[in-house]
């Protein structure tokens, strides 16, 4: 079925208030000392092209006071870069798509995670073509998480958690796999997008569906993300910070 931005917030909320009791207070994100993101992480505010502001949102909770905001004229300014982190990437400013390029070629890590399930079809047209000239991915179209059939499983799905009544009414919540910078599993409400490379690996998986990449470029690396993460660590979802923990971690 198809699931539009607001029903994503709300069904996304509905979990999240159901899943409380099992998490920890979500206070831990900005006062954890496990996570202490540098100076040099960045996040990136792409502004009306960010899809998910939620997601946003979810990273500034998340990374707490040790990050620095940035706007897409500030990327250029910035100077060295450790790890910058794009939220829910829409349709991508060709300018923008060259400094992250740039970024890249310096030695930075960066993050890019994709609304493209929420594009329009032109809009997702100009976001698989950046994609392909600037970054040398390519994006699929967005497969439902809700489906009765779900796709079959890859070795290492025991992670998974069992099915169960949820909140929003249905049996489970769909978890995208992660393979990279640990194994765990994270909920996704909605949609995620197949990637694929000439380069690189996946490093996450829906059921068999490559659903996050990562590869080198210049002498950094880059992270594609096809199920957006933020909204699940705004949503306190635990496995989702300690993956944010874990990216952070490996780029400095």
């Amino acid at each position: 079925m198809k699931v539009s931005r607001r029903e994503f917030v709300s069904t996304a909320g509905c979990a999240a208030s159901a899943s409380l009791c099992a998490l920890p207070t979500f206070g831990f994100a900005a006062n954890n000392s496990g996570l202490r993101a540098p100076a040099s992480c960045a996040l990136l505010d792409l502004k009306s092209n960010c899809v998910l502001r939620e997601s946003l949102e979810g990273y500034r909770i998340g990374l707490g006071t040790e990050h620095r905001s940035l706007s897409e004229g500030g990327l250029d300014a910035l100077g060295v870069h450790g790890t910058i982190i794009v939220p829910a990437v829409g349709t991508i400013d060709l300018a923008t798509a060259s400094a992250l390029t740039a970024a890249l070629n310096s030695g930075a890590t960066v993050v890019l995670e994709s609304g493209a399930a929420f594009l329009s079809a032109s809009d997702f047209a100009a976001h698989h073509s950046v994609l392909a000239e600037y970054f040398g991915i390519s994006i699929g179209r967005s497969t439902e998480l809700w489906m009765a059939n779900a796709p079959k499983h890859i070795p290492g799905e025991s992670l998974r958690r069992p099915g169960k009544q949820t909140a929003t009414g249905h049996e489970s919540v769909p978890y995208v796999t992660y393979q990279w910078p640990h194994e765990t599993c994270v909920r996704d409400f909605s949609r995620a997008i197949p990637v694929s490379a000439k380069t690189g690996r996946a490093i996450a998986h829906l059921g068999e569906l490559p659903v996050a990449w990562r590869k080198s470029i210049g002498n950094g690396t880059l992270i594609y993300l096809g199920s957006p993460i933020g909204p699940a660590i705004r949503a306190s979802d635990a496995e989702a910070y300690a993956w944010l923990r874990a990216i952070i971690s490996k780029s400095v």
